[in-house]
């Protein structure tokens, strides 16, 4: 990693602390080694860069969200009608088919057109392909039924009923964050210089800093969200780490039971990809050292680096950025030092020859 800067008469001490290892050759801080700057970037990358509003005073972020709902539903029965079919689904609710619909079943690629609707059914008549429906090898139970398209007449055709897709609201919560540092007048002597860097009374604000930031990428990843209310101090907003928003907002969450493997790697970005049909996308991978060994060797073929690039304070913080490419998606990998840190989780993974932070598999959505 480079540092080149835009104004040699200022460097950043608090930039240099949170992203690079030693900033002294005097001192080997053995606590320094988390580079945070990475994660929090990360996140804010994620995230907009930007601030939230928040509703109310007791700081709940509310976003709406629309989730896929495409015109999809399982068939639970069929029976002939004449030359029509009437469809049963297994969700007796369901109400998005209209009629004039042009339907096929999955798989089966066989089509008809919808006439008649009502909660959980439809009937659906002959269209060019196939010209006869038959019941029991067509729309058969067990396959799926998919809205295709509009099959509207040529002449004087009419509109069609609405559709109504709804939104989701995801709840979220601001939190307080808070550390403390105290510095009494008398240790302003203990300033000294020694091999030509100076080391100042204020040592112990900067350790606070280190604390408050790396107890920030914590609460980043493993915070659950809620409202609890604290002995101390009465109601006390937790926030939706990605740990939780995995497991909360339909993720990928696997314990692992073994080595990461190729095929079950694939399996997790497959999943995340699917949620969109694009064929072009791009991912983080936010990762430990051990997943990191694991997925660079699944990859030598296809392992890239691309730099990456941040200004803190007027530096430029250049960076190599591992990346690979299968089936078009791009995964862009950041190995996040709180994964490797076995100092704060000195617990033993129960899968032989596998060491780091976190005892289990996590995919991010």
């Amino acid at each position: 990693m480079a540092q080149t800067s835009q104004n040699p008469q200022i460097y950043s001490l608090y930039a240099s602390l949170f992203n690079y290892n030693q900033w002294s050759t005097s001192v080997m801080d053995l606590d320094r080694d988390w580079n945070t700057g990475y994660v929090m970037n990360l996140i804010e990358a994620s995230n907009r860069g930007g601030s939230f509003g928040i509703s109310g005073p007791e700081g709940k972020l509310i976003t709406m969200i629309q989730p896929r709902q495409e015109v999809v539903q399982l068939i639970s029965s069929t029976s002939q009608d004449g030359t029509n079919l009437i469809i049963n689904f297994a969700d007796p609710t369901y109400t998005g088919f209209r009629v004039k619909d042009m339907v096929t079943d999955d798989p089966g690629n066989n089509k008809g057109q919808v006439v008649s609707v009502a909660p959980g059914t439809i009937t659906i008549a002959p269209g060019t392909n196939p010209t006869t429906l038959t019941n029991g090898t067509h729309f058969v139970a067990g396959r799926y039924c998919v809205m295709l398209y509009d099959a509207s007449g040529n002449f004087n055709s009419t509109g069609k009923t609405r559709l109504f897709k709804d939104r989701v609201p995801r709840y979220n919560y601001t939190a307080v964050q808070r550390d403390t540092t105290q510095v009494a007048r008398r240790e302003k002597f203990n300033s000294f210089t020694h091999n030509g860097v100076a080391y100042y009374w204020h040592d112990q604000e900067v350790q606070m800093l280190k604390r408050q930031m790396r107890a920030y990428v914590n609460k980043i990843i493993f915070s659950d969200p809620g409202v609890f209310n604290s002995q101390i101090e009465g109601a006390t907003n937790q926030t939706e780490g990605l740990r939780a928003a995995i497991k909360n907002q339909g993720g990928y969450f696997i314990p692992s039971t073994a080595p990461l493997s190729q095929a079950a790697f694939e399996s997790y970005f497959d999943f995340v990809a699917s949620a969109y049909a694009a064929q072009s996308q791009e991912y983080w991978i936010l990762c430990g050292r051990e997943a990191w060994g694991a997925i660079s060797a699944f990859y030598v073929n296809q392992l890239t680096y691309t730099v990456g690039n941040k200004m803190e304070n007027g530096t430029a913080l250049n960076f190599d950025v591992p990346k690979i490419t299968i089936k078009g998606i791009t995964l862009k990998v950041l190995v996040a030092s709180v994964f490797n840190d076995t100092t704060q989780w000195p617990a033993l993974s129960s899968i032989p020859g596998i060491n780091g932070t976190i005892k289990e598999t996590l995919s991010v959505s």
